[in-house]
């Protein structure tokens, strides 16, 4: 993919959003993962040329971030759900 001025201006516009990413998750990693993910639509997907960068990449990371948490949840739920029991059986 080619790399244009306008992607080039995106892209930098991702540190500025190191604090609001490390504001909704805990720890560094996860932040870095949120900022990767929002690269890879900011790349596959850039925003109109006559829209703020910045606004629309604050956006994205939010939604990737709502999307990790309702993807969770559903993993936590189906896990539970299919945990084995802690009860035994002790009839004689």
């Amino acid at each position: 993919m080619e790399v244009t001025p306008s992607t080039e201006a995106v892209l930098d516009d991702l540190e500025g959003l190191r604090a609001l990413a490390r504001s909704l998750v805990h720890g560094d990693t996860e932040a870095d993962d949120l900022i990767q993910d929002t690269a890879i639509a900011a790349i596959t997907h850039p925003p109109d040329e006559d829209r703020p960068a910045r606004p629309w990449l604050a956006t994205v990371l939010r939604n990737r971030w709502r999307m990790n948490r309702r993807a969770d949840s559903r993993r936590r739920a189906r896990e539970h759900a299919v945990a084995p029991s802690d009860t035994t059986d002790t009839a004689n």
